[in-house]
């Protein structure tokens, strides 16, 4: 076989390497900081998947103990009068779960992303068959499989922008598919945990690429039923999806049915489970009444979303601040001058409806609303880099590298120390003042701790006068009464423990005692006992189950490390 005939193959597999040499150095510079960066937003979606495998549902009844993991399932408006000042709870509640209309109890948050990842959830599910579906196993194996099915998608993501970048940026595809990958949100955001803006990212980074292919039925059935989804997981983006809709149809009104035939089957699924499971044609978000100070009454959003010291999307990716360029540069050009208009009238569309919103997106790093809209900047300033002369292109360069650095210090250093500090300030004041800026702030301390890499481990060895295990049914504790055990996190002391039952601290260990057997089976020499007094206030009597919680660090979340069901006595 001669050269030329190998020249094909050759660039065959040139095509082939580049995409997937940019998604593995994607998945492991995602997964080097060893922990996962989520809040009560992404849990939902950490758990459903393995009760989907598990159960067979959607519905989490079976599970509420577990997607809880220690928080109360009533909010406080919710709880006894008489509680108030009296109980401690594990704060906050559940909010990631409601009551449907039928009182079954499901996500509040959409379910395409737990959908979405749950294949990559069967061999963890298969490994807790074989060693049971009990704590600390079940908590593990979740947290380890949100941070990796979140990688993954933001990897997929950002190879599908490489393969749109390339098409024409030219040289410019690699450096602009690593800032996109590195130098926003999609690192710290989207590959972090399952938040809904990593299929968002993905799945508009997909409709980019079927607009640039060509055109055929499947294609734009293909489109149709992309649109749809867009909008089924996070409703926010349905101007974006109206944008990539409205395109094809301008473009070829006849194309309109395929769309339309594309989006049928996503449609029926989203509308079957708003109406059939949810009970409202909207969803889980009509069920909960929003916060008062929700809705803005003035247009501080528009600026705060884009250049607030707090959230601003140019201080976290200020290479972006060429996307004017770039979209100028868009319009220039017939064959990309609609797409454009189009896609910059859906985005502005979103950055109007978020600024009427409560804009700083609660506790995350940077502007996390704007994420679902990271491919479409990519694509808009890719003509940018290609027309810029020198000074120019070096300082495209230097905002990149920025940019990069930005994020890096986001997913090494990042423990919500900079949200505390908002939140103490109390007003939206303190997302302007440069003080606050979070990647400034979250470089005073050490790096945050990895803690995916640490097991968590305890158990109850006596609840009253009962020894555990050997008692031959579940001990009573009333008021007042012992509970001893011991814990370990990462092979030290724990940095916090909390006995709980339904979400109220019924107990937490001042210190932390040698415990001389447990040292020995663990090899460890860190103090590992404890001992605590039950305080039952608040907690109903009967069967009910008590947990062991532990952090593994200062300012990181809880884990269910033991469970034991007890009789509870009355007061």
């Amino acid at each position: 076989m001669t050269a030329a005939a190998n020249s094909p193959l050759r660039t065959r597999l040139q095509r082939f390497v580049a995409p997937l040499l940019l998604g593995l150095v994607c998945l492991l510079v995602y997964n080097a900081n060893l922990r996962t960066i989520g809040s009560g937003d992404t849990l939902s979606a950490r758990y459903l998947p393995l009760v989907l495998w598990h159960d067979g549902t959607l519905e989490l009844s079976a599970e509420a103990r577990l997607v809880a993991r220690g928080h109360p399932l009533d909010s406080t408006s919710q709880r006894p009068p008489d509680a108030a000042g009296k109980v401690a709870y594990l704060e906050p509640s559940a909010y990631w779960m409601m009551r449907t209309r039928s009182h079954a109890l499901a996500s509040y948050y959409p379910v395409v992303t737990p959908l979405l990842v749950a294949p990559l959830y069967l061999p963890a599910v298969a490994w807790l068959d074989a060693h049971g579906w009990e704590q600390p196993q079940v908590d593990r194996v979740a947290e380890l499989m949100e941070k990796f099915a979140a990688s993954i998608l933001a990897a997929v993501a950002s190879v599908l922008m490489y393969l749109v970048l390339r098409r024409d940026a030219g040289r410019w595809a690699v450096p602009l598919t690593l800032a996109f990958a590195f130098g926003t949100n999609t690192w710290m955001i989207s590959s972090q945990a399952l938040w809904q803006h990593g299929t968002a990212e993905l799945l508009v980074a997909l409709a980019l690429l079927l607009v640039h292919s060509p055109a055929s039925r499947l294609r734009l059935a293909l489109l149709g039923a992309v649109c749809v989804v867009i909008v089924a997981n996070r409703p926010p983006d349905a101007p974006i999806a109206v944008a990539f809709g409205l395109f094809v149809v301008l473009k070829s009104w006849r194309s309109a049915g395929w769309l339309v035939v594309g989006g049928i089957v996503p449609l029926l699924a989203l509308l079957s489970y708003n109406l059939g499971f949810i009970g409202l044609l909207i969803g889980g978000y009509s069920l909960v009444r929003a916060p008062d100070n929700f809705l803005q009454h003035d247009w501080q959003g528009l600026a705060g979303l884009l250049v607030s010291p707090a959230r601003g999307l140019l201080v976290f990716s200020p290479f972006l601040i060429f996307v004017p360029l770039g979209l100028v540069r868009r319009l220039r050009f017939p064959g990309s001058r609609a797409l454009a208009v189009a896609l910059g009238c859906g985005v502005l569309a979103q950055i109007v409806l978020y600024a009427r919103f409560d804009w700083h997106g609660g506790e995350c790093w940077g502007p996390r609303y704007m994420t679902d809209a990271l491919p479409i900047f990519a694509w808009m300033i890719a003509p940018a880099a290609s027309g810029l002369r020198a000074v120019g292109r070096g300082l495209l360069v230097l905002a990149m590298v920025a940019s990069i650095g930005v994020q890096a210090i986001g997913a090494f250093w990042y423990t919500k120390t900079s949200d505390e500090v908002l939140y103490t300030e109390g007003s939206l004041r303190a997302l302007w003042n440069v003080r606050n800026i979070p990647f400034l702030v979250e470089l005073r301390h050490p790096p945050a701790e990895p803690e995916l890499r640490c097991d968590a481990v305890g158990s109850i060895d006596r609840v009253g006068r009962d020894e555990l295990p050997f008692a031959s049914a579940p001990p009573r504790l009333q008021p007042g009464a012992t509970i001893e055990g011991w814990a370990l996190a990462c092979g030290r002391s724990p940095a916090q423990l909390a006995l709980l039952i339904d979400g109220i601290i019924v107990g937490t260990p001042a210190d932390v005692r040698p415990r001389p057997d447990v040292e020995a089976a663990m090899h460890t020499d860190a103090p590992s006992g404890w001992r605590v007094s039950a305080n039952l206030v608040g907690v109903p009597p009967g069967e009910r189950v008590l947990q062991l919680a532990v952090r593994v660090g200062p300012r990181s979340d809880f884990r269910i490390v033991r469970e034991q069901r007890v009789i509870v006595v009355a007061q």
